[in-house]
């Protein structure tokens, strides 16, 4: 229970701390992600679109669900992944690779239930300016205007988009992305940090340049296999009127017919870009975060 606890400790705060750091480039990725305008079709023209609309907060729109579907997100994506590996007798040291799906599927499915409603909302705030069309279409038809802050669209979805239900669109894209991409993601670490740890050392012990390193690689490997999911994921929740009567099979033949393959990774050069410090700061401050709890938890 105590290694549990620390586990969704550490993972919270790392969590809030990379959410801070990395939400403006998010907010642009989700931009790219929605929409086919012309104006958006460089990271340049939707910076610069947004900065001269909104300002330097534009970037910042909708951060306050995000803060806290962060630290949820990695609390319960470090303990359910932890825990999981606890469960079926895992020694980290020397993963298998039934320890790394067993670790992905508790990640996984701890994490789904709590983000999909949560990512949601962001993403719903973030892209309100450009996609008033598609919230009036979702649902909100006779609206004068979109909802612009997070208490009136949790209103709009639950009275307008099918109550309690309306928060899940999205939620088997959810899914199929968090169990495969926490197995990618702590998997690709953990087995980095044991082939970088000197026989008879602990991969605790591991220098900050080499936890950097596992962790950053960790984040390309886990943006390139899961990147196409998180855009359908986008789409379902931005464009409901167009993706919600679909179910994801569907939504991803009608999203190939109408974009093609590379539709699927639009925004990537983005999240390329991002996901090695991003992943690599999580991780360190993670394992930071667990050095101070277990310091403390020894003192005490």
């Amino acid at each position: 229970m105590v290694e549990l606890v620390m586990d969704l400790a550490a993972g919270g705060i790392s969590g809030v701390v990379c959410a801070l750091v990395g939400y403006p480039f998010e907010t642009v990725l989700v931009l790219m992600q929605s929409h086919k305008l012309p104006a958006h079709t460089t990271y340049r023209s939707c910076v610069t679109d947004l900065y001269r609309r909104e300002g330097v907060g534009g970037f910042f729109k909708g951060i306050p669900p995000r803060l806290f579907a962060s630290a949820v997100e990695y609390s319960l994506t470090f303990g359910g992944y932890k825990s999981a590996l606890r469960l079926v007798g895992a020694s980290e040291e020397r993963l298998t690779l039934l320890d790394v799906c067993a670790g992905g599927i508790g990640g996984g499915l701890a994490t789904t239930t709590v983000l999909t409603p949560l990512e949601l909302l962001k993403c719903r705030m973030q892209v309100t300016p450009q996609c008033s069309h598609s919230v009036s279409g979702g649902g909100g038809e006779g609206l004068g205007r979109p909802p612009l802050t997070l208490s009136a669209w949790v209103r709009h979805v639950y009275h307008r988009e099918g109550g309690l239900r309306g928060f899940y669109q999205g939620g088997a894209a959810t899914l199929l992305r968090e169990v495969p991409g926490t197995a990618l993601w702590c998997g690709a670490n953990d087995v980095l940090r044991e082939t970088m740890t000197p026989r008879g050392c602990s991969a605790a012990d591991l220098p900050l340049w080499d936890t950097i390193l596992c962790g950053g690689l960790s984040g390309l490997v886990y943006a390139v296999f899961v990147y196409p999911v998180d855009v359908m994921k986008t789409r379902i929740q931005t464009e409901p009127k167009r993706y919600r009567m679909k179910g994801f099979a569907q939504a991803v033949r009608t999203q190939y017919r109408t974009g093609g393959a590379c539709s699927f990774y639009r925004g990537f050069g983005l999240v390329a870009l991002f996901s090695f410090p991003s992943s690599a700061l999580l991780f360190v401050t993670y394992e930071y975060a667990m050095h101070g709890l277990v310091a403390c938890g020894n003192r005490v």
